[in-house]
């Protein structure tokens, strides 16, 4: 008997009949060959040497094991449980596809925590704003010489309060997150700040990077709502890895990532715009010259400048680190003041999450790995500090 079990409503279904794009919720078990189920290994020649599977399990020693594609409702979040083990931490994906299968840049990166022993890891996703199947990746950090096994795999359709309550446990187990912002901090941001109280819908694109991509994949919006309980936040990551305004200001580019989008506030950050606070101003002013959209500029709050507590090594001892690293440090400041100055002089809102986010790692007491994924990105627990931030830069004044 098939023991790759799709649930649909109340109904289960054998792996024979299982179509390859299914709807949520499903669960797997691993007690039948995946492969009859649709799962696929990554590179192909990998499978049954680097990839395989045992009755209960599959396992990687690097490559990437894919579930099947499974139809998924935009916008809708969903719960994801995995009961897992390998050493050191390994990372799994939700990949989004459009209508025409072509994959979506967009995507939804986490890590799974290092353990011996199985353990059970729970997630939740967002799907993006224009998917329509989805597909999840499992695989090792690239970087990794252990293996990442499965043994269980559930997924299913979950609501706004459920990923709410969800990130709450994350936060709740992280040493407290304490900062103090001005009260004057969304003054440029009168529209968007209206809707949050009046519930009329609030568009959100969020324009950058890898960073910005996982800070939209934080759960702030759902955070948010529970602070304004009329409150309706779409939230549309317009992003490609490693790629800043520099790119962004080229060639009308703001039709494609932003404008026809129609968003009613752009958030702009990430770490790729080359300190180039001008090629920011740029992609402000092509934005305003078609839309009314308010605009919040972010600076960077993490990325490969790395742990705070390194940075006096890296600045003293040369010979520590590469030439490249200690010129960004050395830029870090400049930048962002010029971020600041850029903000006031265009007249829209800016935060400075990088503060924030330097001082809680640089007294946390945790390893910085704790917070991440891999070298430069944040895990579950990186992308709560992110979510809080931008929650408290929204929140009432008495909150």
């Amino acid at each position: 008997m098939h023991r790759w079990i799709l649930a649909i409503g109340l109904a289960a279904v054998s792996a024979s009949s299982i179509a390859s794009e299914a709807r949520p919720p499903w669960s797997a078990d691993f007690l039948a060959n995946p492969l009859a189920a649709n799962w696929t290994v990554e590179p192909p020649s990998a499978l049954g040497t680097a990839a395989t599977w045992t009755n209960g399990e599959i396992r990687t020693h690097g490559p990437r094991w894919q579930s099947p594609t499974f139809v998924v409702e935009p916008k809708q979040y969903y719960r994801l449980a995995i009961r897992s083990k390998g050493q050191p931490p390994s990372m799994w994906a939700a990949v989004f596809f459009d209508a025409a299968g072509q994959q979506l840049v967009s995507d939804h990166y986490s890590g799974l925590d290092a353990s011996v022993p199985w353990t059970q890891q729970e997630f939740f996703f967002r799907a993006r704003h224009d998917a329509a199947t989805c597909q999840l990746w499992f695989h090792p950090l690239e970087s990794s010489d252990s293996d990442l096994c499965l043994s269980r795999v559930e997924l299913r359709p979950a609501t706004r309060q459920e990923a709410a309550r969800w990130a709450d446990r994350i936060l709740a187990g992280m040493p407290p997150l304490r900062f103090t912002l001005p009260a004057n901090r969304c003054e440029r941001l009168p529209r968007t700040m209206e809707a949050l109280r009046s519930g009329r819908p609030l568009r959100v694109v969020m324009l950058g990077d890898s960073i910005v991509n996982d800070t939209s994949n934080s759960a702030w919006d759902v955070l948010l709502e529970r602070l304004y309980p009329k409150a309706r936040i779409e939230i549309i990551a317009s992003v490609r890895g490693g790629t800043g305004c520099q790119y962004y200001r080229q060639e009308n580019r703001v039709e494609q990532y932003v404008v026809r989008h129609k968003p009613d506030l752009l958030v702009i950050g990430g770490i790729s715009n080359g300190f180039d606070v001008e090629a920011i101003r740029s992609v402000i002013q092509q934005v305003r010259r078609q839309i009314s959209a308010e605009v919040l500029v972010l600076s960077d709050p993490l990325g490969v400048h790395g742990d705070p507590r390194a940075w006096p090594l890296m600045m003293i001892e040369p010979g520590k680190q590469g030439d490249e690293t200690r010129k960004r440090l050395a830029a870090l400041g400049p930048y962002r003041l010029g971020l600041r100055e850029m903000a006031a002089e265009e007249a829209v809102e800016y935060f400075d999450m990088a503060t924030i986010w330097d001082t809680y790692i640089a007294h946390c007491g945790k390893p910085y790995r704790y917070y991440l994924r891999d070298p430069v990105h944040a895990n579950q627990r990186g992308r709560q500090i992110l979510a809080r931030m931008l929650v408290g830069f929204f929140a009432p004044p008495d909150k």
